[in-house]
């Protein structure tokens, strides 16, 4: 082929491996076992990649991002030359051609789908759950909506359409493919109506004892100093985030309040969290004793 003409195999045995290390690298820093990251990319029934498909899963954990110093860079035209020795005559890549690479590479790759528990995800899911929720949605609704072809389970491709369309604040595109990798529970690049009842769905159980997000409640520690910080008391700080006055803080005038503050170091996922932390009843608008229960002195 035009291509082994073009490098040697020595040389695209490099270039393979190389790409192959950076790829396996970038899915352990991201939390995804391999197949995950693949899969989340392929929109045919069968599973097989094509060289596009292949190529957006190499650079969504960061494949062609600069190197670290003396590291040899990886170039789109390195995938294509990747993608072409392993693709059959349909020029369609499977996943278990690229973990055979993988391994041929030297990389440790389970056997099995590891599910890493992430963090960050599941907080994502939450932030989604409660944002379904204020909808009116309930999590079988939701799906139908998620669900565009009614073929009973939805692609990552309709995954990913449909929460772009919800436009949920602070939900960035890594969040949706790390939602994605948590939610596809049997890890087969579909979304079954009960896989996605059993993550989107608000827990009920406890209400009065809701999870903690350390992290939220640290950042309502720095805000609340900030606000002492000013001279303000609880409820001057309050009127400034009501901005029309009608007693109760919406989403929107919550993040524009902060933004405002200009906080050093708050960022808008910081101001997604607080939000969901200080709404207590998780009815979209706060009030001034949840607000005065974080904030108040």
């Amino acid at each position: 082929p035009s291509h082994v003409s073009r490098h040697g195999a020595a040389d695209l045995r490099v270039v393979a491996s190389h790409v192959m290390r950076r790829f396996f690298a970038g899915c352990q820093q991201q939390r995804l076992h391999p197949r995950i990251a693949l899969q989340r990319f392929a929109t045919r029934s069968d599973g097989l990649l094509t060289r596009r498909e292949f190529a957006e899963a190499m650079q969504a954990v960061g494949v062609c991002d600069t190197p670290r110093q003396y590291e040899r860079p990886v170039s789109s035209s390195d995938l294509d030359v990747v993608f072409r020795t392993m693709a059959g005559q349909d020029n369609l890549i499977s996943c278990a051609t690229v973990l055979a690479q993988l391994r041929a590479s030297g990389c440790a790759v389970p056997s099995e789908v590891t599910q890493y528990r992430d963090d960050a995800a599941e907080r994502a899911i939450a932030h989604v759950g409660m944002a379904l929720a204020r909808r009116g949605l309930t999590p079988a609704q939701a799906f139908n909506l998620f669900d565009r072809q009614g073929s009973g389970c939805i692609s990552m491709e309709e995954f990913r359409a449909a929460f772009h369309d919800m436009q949920i604040p602070g939900l960035t595109d890594v969040d949706i493919d790390r939602i994605a990798g948590c939610v596809d529970l049997d890890h087969n690049g579909l979304v079954t109506i009960q896989e996605f009842t059993e993550k989107f769905s608000v827990k009920e159980q406890e209400p009065s004892r809701p999870a903690v997000d350390e992290e939220a409640e640290r950042v309502i520690q720095l805000v609340a100093r900030a606000i002492q910080g000013r001279g303000l008391h609880v409820r001057q700080a309050f009127a400034l985030f009501d901005i029309d006055g009608d007693k109760v803080v919406t989403a929107g005038e919550f993040r524009e309040a902060f933004k405002k503050m200009k906080i050093p170091g708050l960022t808008d996922d910081d101001i997604d969290r607080i939000l969901a932390a200080v709404d207590g009843d998780r009815n979209g608008v706060v009030s001034f004793a949840e607000f005065t229960s974080k904030f108040g002195v």
